[in-house]
């Protein structure tokens, strides 16, 4: 019963990398605000939404990860997927907080 459910959870976590993939690789040149597509909807690249979505993706890699004993060829490709989604979520992350902290002053239409 208990490996039944963990094979059913490899399957889900599986198809879902699978299936954001492709957006993974595509999008990895994009800018922010440029859109990007996600289970079928179109969120801007480096958006709330679509850092929570592959938040979600690296949760998934890491609930997979541990179904493979330590040393596994598996669990390393897992951990070795999960650490570079990391790295793009981490930077995601910090360029909005550089995009927040950049300040256009405004225009003084009286000057």
């Amino acid at each position: 019963m208990e490996i039944k459910k963990l094979k059913r959870i490899e399957e889900v976590v599986k198809s879902k990398v699978d299936a954001n993939l492709k957006t993974l690789v595509e999008g990895s040149g994009l800018s922010h605000g440029e859109p990007v597509k996600l289970n079928g909807t179109v969120v801007k690249w480096g958006s709330r939404e679509h850092i929570a979505e592959l938040e979600k993706i690296a949760s998934g890699l890491s609930d997979l990860k541990e179904l493979y004993n330590m040393g596994s060829n598996k669990r390393y490709i897992y951990a070795t997927a999960q650490k570079k989604l990391r790295e793009l979520i981490n930077s995601l992350i910090e360029k909005r907080e550089q995009r927040k902290q950049v300040k256009i002053p405004p225009t003084n239409p009286i000057a």
